[in-house]
């Protein structure tokens, strides 16, 4: 049955050149496999290698490898032919066709077309200047593509034990679409680079793949400024992302929308996640293992997670956040926690678990609103060498307790166990904003937390005297003798001590 089908595909084949549709070139590995008919139309591949050589020449070009092995000492290369396909003709006995050569090199081509075949290690697959380009179940230890406007990698694995870039794609413009790939690298060099000159709507996709990588090398993806970014997506789904021995680095400088779905991140140095002009979004991603953990660098100051989770990592790093929202967030076992370094608008947080952090387990700097809201959030089992062991927050940064929060067992070696508010005390009070806000019937649970130079559950912060604005009245003066505001904050139970315990 095997060898009807087979000769079957050969009789079609040729009848496929004959119809003038293209002209076909048979690559024999062994000399004795060629078709019966059009027998001039089928040469080893060393005798194909001087694009002057063939025998026709033709700009819809196919080349159809027999199965086994074809090998010559030198370069494979086509240059200026409009439409190329190399397809390895499949055979369920033997093995899939490989090249074995110097350089397979493909130049100036319009369409290009790359199927079931098998690169040889030591053999380059380099294609330059190609618009279109599709690889579709190709086993090759490296892929370099430059200079081209779509890229279509699918069902294919690179594997490479030597200390070269494996993948490596450069300036492409319109649309790079990579599914069920692996890559995996057992030595020093560059896993997966990739260098973007995009044209606006550009997408890049990475879809149901694997990319491990070795010591000291990563995951490299920028692009060029796209003046349309707001159309421009970069996004990952069903993704596993990793290195064999926690040092390799994952990067991505991406001017349009980065968007990240149920990708799993592993033994990773660090990661940085950067968009210049559009917001971040991660849904269902766990990252573990990670000694400088996740940075995210939205300078339009938009991050949006959920279901994200960050174990054994260096924290998540926020440089700048305008509108951040966190949904079913948890970081725990961290050296340290969430880290917002500059924060404008609001910082919503929905379910979230902030526990066992090191080194406190949210810091957050700036004039903005921490939200608390629809479902309860645990900040517990903290520690900070310093104040605020469960949250620190800056003078500028007010709390808003929609939903119920369970401060418990945090320590600080300074002030504040659960809660401390760092005070300018040279700042002008007039008009400041009451630290904490509450929602009627709402309760706040602080239980077991410790300050060992005082205020176990908070330091800090304004509660007298200060504007109150309960979830969008007006801003109306409260002072000490207001008898209002003091029996709500002794009714949701929170003690607040403003020089400590």
């Amino acid at each position: 049955m095997e060898s009807f089908v087979y000769l079957l595909f050969i009789i079609l084949s040729s009848a496929y050149c004959q119809e003038g549709q293209g002209l076909v070139y048979y690559v024999t590995a062994t000399g004795t496999d060629c078709p019966l008919v059009h027998q001039q139309y089928c040469q080893s591949l060393n005798d194909y290698a001087n694009q002057s050589h063939w025998s026709t020449v033709s700009n819809n070009v196919t080349f159809l490898f027999l199965p086994g092995e074809h090998s010559f000492k030198g370069k494979f290369k086509i240059k200026g032919v409009s439409y190329v396909t190399l397809r390895g003709i499949e055979s369920q006995f033997e093995s899939r066709a490989m090249i074995n050569c110097e350089e397979v090199k493909i130049n100036s081509v319009s369409i290009l077309f790359i199927e079931s075949l098998k690169i040889a290690n030591l053999t380059m697959l380099i294609i330059e200047n190609t618009t279109e380009i599709t690889v579709s179940k190709i086993s090759s230890q490296t892929l370099s593509i430059s200079v081209s406007s779509s890229v279509t990698i699918l069902q294919s694995e690179f594997i490479a034990n030597s200390p070269l870039t494996m993948v490596h794609l450069t300036h492409i413009s319109d649309t790079i679409f990579i599914q069920d790939v692996v890559v995996v690298s057992s030595r020093i060099g560059t896993c997966f680079y990739s260098f973007i000159s995009p044209y606006d709507n550009f997408t890049f996709t990475l879809k149901d793949s694997i990319i491990i990588c070795w010591d000291h090398s990563g995951i490299y993806i920028s692009s060029s400024v796209i003046k349309e970014s707001s159309k421009s997506f970069l996004e990952f789904s069903n993704v596993t992302l990793g290195s064999n021995d926690a040092i390799a680095q994952i990067s991505v400088h991406f001017t349009g929308n980065i968007m990240l779905t149920d990708v799993k991140i592993f033994n990773a140095s660090g990661v940085t996640l950067s968009s210049e002009a559009n917001p971040i979004f991660l849904e269902r991603v766990y990252f573990t293992n990670s000694a400088t953990g996740l940075l995210i660098r939205a300078y339009l100051g938009h991050v949006y997670f959920t279901d994200v989770s960050l174990m054994n990592t260096g924290g998540l790093h926020i440089g700048y956040c305008d509108l951040c929202y966190f949904k079913h967030l948890k970081v725990s076992n961290g050296t340290n926690g969430i880290i917002v370094n500059s924060a404008k608008t609001s910082v919503t947080l929905i379910n979230c678990t902030i526990t066992n952090n090191s080194n406190t387990g949210f810091r957050i700097k700036g004039q903005a609103e921490i939200i608390f809201a629809e479902h309860p959030s645990r900040i517990f089992d903290n520690a900070s060498p310093d104040n605020g062991g469960g949250l620190w927050i800056s003078q500028g940064i007010t709390i808003s307790f929609i939903a119920r929060v369970s401060f418990a067992r945090n320590v600080a070696k300074g002030v504040g166990g659960a809660i401390y508010v760092d005070n300018d005390p040279l700042s002008n009070n007039k008009d400041r904003d009451c630290t904490l806000k509450y929602k009627h019937k709402i309760t706040s649970y602080f239980w077991d937390n410790y300050g060992e130079l005082g205020g176990n559950d908070i330091y800090g912060g304004f509660y007298w005297d200060c504007c109150y604005k309960p979830f969008g009245t007006n801003c109306k003066k409260v002072t000490s003798s207001d008898h209002l505001f003091r029996k709500q904050l002794l009714l949701e139970y929170v003690v607040v001590l403003v020089l400590g315990n």
